[in-house]
């Protein structure tokens, strides 16, 4: 069995437009890719492009995703 193995940082998750950015560039949707929430939970619940038979994902700098939105400019889920 193949596996890719993936680091999703969540300190550039912290807006939807992060968000949508950050997974395209880990994942490489298809070129058919339209840059939104829903397309993103569209293309995670298939996966169709990806070869391998295993995903393992890294979920990285959740620190900065747990700070509240008041503990500085570039802290906290702000969507």
């Amino acid at each position: 069995m193949t596996e890719l193995n993936v680091n999703v940082d969540i300190s550039r998750c912290l807006t939807q437009n992060g968000f949508v950015n950050h997974l395209n560039e880990v994942f490489q949707f298809p070129e058919n890719f339209w840059p939104s929430v829903a397309v993103v939970d569209e293309n995670m619940q298939s996966l169709y492009w990806i070869s391998e038979n295993i995903i393992n994902v890294t979920l990285i700098n959740m620190n900065k995703a747990k700070k509240k939105p008041n503990d500085g400019s570039n802290h906290g889920l702000r969507w």
